[in-house]
């Protein structure tokens, strides 16, 4: 096989089958498009839920719970004597920086009357 040299009929037949096995797995594939207002509606339904999440966890039945917590902390929960935590940030707090908070970081507003403190 070292010295064998592939014809011109073989290479363009094994060019034809590979093309062909190609372009049927891409069409398996289903394109993925995503518009800017299906990211923002679901940014949007994403913040009302995380604001709402205590009401939720007290009304969920023991399986919606576990599927939250599993949804939540998909790492688990870890349990000691000093509390509970988690070993890694959950994804939807990756790109969470602690802060200050922007209505008490505001300079108070200028008049007349003596400032008001921040």
């Amino acid at each position: 096989m070292a010295g064998d040299i592939l014809s011109a009929e073989d290479f363009k037949s094994q060019a034809e089958l590979v093309g062909t096995a190609i372009k049927e797995l891409e069409d398996q594939i289903l394109p993925v498009s995503v518009t800017e207002a299906e990211i923002a509606s679901l940014v949007e339904f994403a913040e009302w839920m995380m604001l709402r999440m205590a009401g939720i966890w007290n009304s969920a039945t023991i399986t919606n719970k576990l599927r939250l917590q599993r949804t939540l902390f998909p790492n688990g929960l870890e349990v000691s004597q000093e509390g509970f935590g988690t070993a890694s940030d959950p994804l939807f707090f990756a790109g969470w920086v602690p802060g200050v908070d922007a209505e008490t970081s505001l300079a108070s507003p200028g008049g007349f009357e003596p400032p008001l403190p921040p």
